[in-house]
């Protein structure tokens, strides 16, 4: 490793500089580096070896730089980037220089919001690529503004099911485990328990009213409306006196948009009934929302809604990932419908299943992260984690090893 404690400072057009920092596979790209800035003389960037705690560990300290990554010795360019792509500030720039020789990884790339440099390449063609990202930079028009944070839905089939407990949860793991920023969002606009099952004491919603809608709707009022809980970790949660539950869900919208430029995940907690929210899907949402995930629960009443929800995802064509989750809110003993029995009902597979937790209300009630316990739903939880962000699961899940004992 060389200068670690200096940036690149690079001329470019227009007297502009840059910051850089490499995140490297191979020494001979690292030695190319080398070599291109000794010969513009200029200072070294700050490079670290590629590995995944180099950069959960160091990539959002450099969030005013361009971050490179280099992944040559990847067996899959695209695939590689979806995994880390959590971990990445979404305020850099990042491009990703990798051999392979494909118009569809480029596009795809671009399509996330990575530039994308193919290996080899001769050390003219290095620094007039970097100096193009920066004119992008300077012109206010870098590719980072597509790389916009991955919405998720966390939709209740019901009300009761744990919905907010899910989203809280998945939200605290993210952000205090997975090193990636989460925004929270409340649809609910005056009652729930999301506070409590995020952890937050003396919690009050931020009060919207007519006179501040005028002109305040920036990234900077968006920002204050939101309550920081640690330093990846907010809660958007709005009340008002005046305004109705439609309107409030169009602000939430664009209060939503605007910090959506500023981290990585959005998560949305859609508690109550399914059948009440369908509009929810019905307002383009096929466009922005990533993933949903549907939390039922053993019963006939849950099953139906979510018929609905699934059903209406099929008309659509959506392509949006679904993940089913059943929550045991109860033993299975008092269960009304099995878990052989939920998958024939609505012909979808079970993804994860969260089983009844007895000392799950004391946890809460002390503000403590559930995935933070040696407990069966922690692991479950972490599951649920790891298909969010598209891991390869190392063992069987929990689910799976239940469902081959009915």
């Amino acid at each position: 490793m060389f200068d670690l404690t200096k940036s690149i400072s690079l001329p470019v057009k227009e007297e502009k500089t840059i910051s850089l920092v490499l995140f490297y596979q191979t020494e001979e790209y690292k030695e190319l580096m080398k070599e291109v800035f000794r010969f513009e003389g200029v200072t070294a960037p700050v490079v670290f070896k590629y590995s995944d705690d180099e950069i959960r560990n160091n990539a959002r300290d450099f969030s005013d730089h361009i971050i490179m990554i280099e992944l040559n010795e990847a067996f899959d360019v695209t695939y590689e980037i979806e995994l880390i792509s959590h971990l990445l500030p979404t305020s850099a720039s990042v491009i990703v220089i990798g051999s392979e020789n494909s118009i569809s990884t480029i596009r795809t790339l671009r399509t996330m919001g990575y530039y994308y440099l193919f290996w080899p390449i001769n050390k003219l063609e290095l620094i007039d690529f970097i100096r193009g990202v920066n004119e992008d930079i300077s012109r206010n028009s870098k590719l980072k503004k597509s790389r916009q944070a991955k919405r998720v839905a966390i939709w209740g089939t019901k009300g009761g099911v744990g919905t907010s407990f899910i989203a809280a949860q998945l939200s605290k793991e993210l952000s205090e485990k997975r090193s990636s920023s989460c925004l929270v969002v409340d649809h609910n606009f005056s009652a729930g328990n999301l506070d409590i099952m995020m952890g937050i004491k003396q919690f009050k919603r931020r009060l919207l009213s007519p006179g501040m809608l005028s002109s305040n709707l920036d990234v900077d009022f968006a920002t204050s409306m939101a309550t920081k809980i640690n330093d990846k970790l907010s809660l958007l949660a709005i009340e008002s006196e005046h305004l109705s539950t439609s309107d409030m869900e169009g602000y939430v919208e664009v209060l939503t948009n605007q910090l959506a430029q500023d981290t990585n995940f959005i998560i949305e907690d859609l508690s109550g009934f399914a059948s009440e929210r369908l509009d929810f899907l019905a307002q383009d949402m096929e466009k922005q929302l990533d993933v949903l995930v549907l939390v039922i629960e053993q019963s006939v009443s849950s099953l139906r809604e979510a018929s609905l929800v699934l059903n209406a995802v099929n008309e659509k064509k959506l392509t949006v990932r679904v993940i089913v989750v059943v929550n045991q809110i109860k033993p299975e003993k008092y269960s009304t419908v099995d878990l052989d029995g939920i998958e024939k009902y609505i012909d979808t597979k079970l993804d994860v299943l969260c089983p009844f937790e007895p000392k799950l209300g004391s946890i809460l009630l002390r503000g403590e992260s559930v995935h933070s316990k040696s407990l069966p739903i922690s692991r479950s939880l972490s599951h649920l984690t790891s298909l969010l962000l598209g891991e390869t699961p190392k063992k069987l899940s929990l689910f799976q090893r239940l469902t081959k004992r009915i």
